[in-house]
């Protein structure tokens, strides 16, 4: 009988993050200001953590600050 080292490999769940962005709406009108929201949602098996999201918006619109 072998008394050595014994090497198992495990496999490690991972993250499976899915990113939705709705504003709830099919169209606006010029000067609008919509909501935006962003769902993140971790399909995966294991924690997500250090997740960064960013959005970039389109040359049309402009960001307002309203805090």
């Amino acid at each position: 009988m072998e008394t050595g080292p014994t090497t198992q490999n495990l496999t490690l769940g991972t993250a499976d993050l899915v990113i939705a962005k709705s504003d709830g709406k099919t169209e606006a009108q010029p000067g609008e200001t919509p909501d935006y929201v962003l769902t993140v949602v971790n399909q995966g098996s294991i924690l997500a953590t250090g997740i960064t999201v960013t959005d970039t918006f389109s040359s049309y619109l402009t960001y307002v600050d309203e805090r």
